[in-house]
């Protein structure tokens, strides 16, 4: 669904909560999935500086469990946007915040 449909969805007074929440959902992961780049960039630093004395193998797995913890914290963050335990502004920007944090710690340790 293009942007401006789903502008023209929230908007809408007609549309259902929930189906509002959706929708606004979508519209935001649409900024935030882009940012996830951009924190998978400020997370390897600190990680290739550890890991440069083991294996590539050890990389690979690093990196494969990271984006497993990315996946998991959107699909929480969804189905606690879904549910209004958070605003559906904020909760796609969940998993992109928490690494931003684990990042900076890696980088400051």
């Amino acid at each position: 669904m293009p942007t401006k449909e789903l502008f023209e969805k929230i908007q809408n007074s007609k549309t259902k909560e929930k189906n509002k929440k959706k929708y606004q959902l979508a519209l935001y992961k649409r900024f935030s999935m882009p940012l996830a780049s951009l924190i998978f960039i400020f997370l390897a630093a600190p990680i290739t500086v550890m890991v440069q004395a083991r294996t590539r193998v050890f990389s690979i797995v690093i990196t494969i469990l990271l984006v497993c913890v990315y996946y998991i914290l959107l699909r929480a963050g969804d189905g606690l946007g879904m549910n209004g335990f958070l605003s559906a502004t904020f909760a796609p920007f969940l998993p992109n915040i928490v690494l931003f944090f684990v990042g900076l710690y890696l980088l400051v340790r």
